[in-house]
């Protein structure tokens, strides 16, 4: 595993989640914000994602799909939904899109019922979550689980944050088939 790689998707994560916060703080004291550098952000996120579960030995989408799988399975009424093997069987963005809009929308709809920007503020938290718990791992004996965990957490939020911006995700955002691993 090279340290490199980590350090690096680790710093590129900081930087994109440190621009949807600049944008978050502009949008709240109604200076002038551009959404565009929001989308450029989500995008570095996946890259990072990509990167993690490349550098990690674990494939992103499989991973994916058991995270989804395991919270689905814990909820007390609902029935599991089918957006864990969509993210299996998934081979563009778009469709991991739509599936993770299909579990959020089922299994969040506290976090959907949330403003946009509420949910952009969301997403900053759970990826900023996401450095520290990788800084931690850098300082342990075998890193891979945790970087593979927090390659969810990039793939899930940097899809998330291009559905909250009215992006539609196309084989043009980024190469899958690095993601899938």
């Amino acid at each position: 595993m090279n340290p490199d790689v980590v350090q690096s998707a680790a710093q590129d994560l900081l930087e994109a989640t440190a621009e949807v916060a600049r944008y978050c703080d502009h949008v709240d004291h109604a200076e002038p914000a551009e959404v565009r550098s929001v989308l450029e952000a989500a995008a570095s996120i996946r890259a990072s994602a990509s990167k993690l579960a490349s550098e990690s030995g674990h494939g992103l989408q499989e991973a994916w799909a058991d995270r989804l799988a395991k919270f689905e399975l814990r909820h007390p009424v609902l029935e599991p939904s089918s957006a864990p093997a969509s993210i299996r069987a998934g081979r563009t963005w778009r469709a991991l899109q739509l599936a993770q809009y299909e579990h959020d929308a089922l299994f969040h709809p506290d976090i959907l019922g949330l403003t946009r920007h509420d949910q952009l503020i969301h997403a900053v938290v759970h990826l900023v979550k996401a450095q520290g718990a990788l800084c931690r791992a850098t300082r342990t004996a075998d890193p891979a689980p945790e970087m593979a965990r927090r390659a969810v957490d990039c793939a899930v939020f940097g899809v998330k944050i291009a559905t909250l911006c009215g992006e539609r995700l196309t084989d043009e955002h980024g190469p899958l088939a690095e993601a899938s691993g």
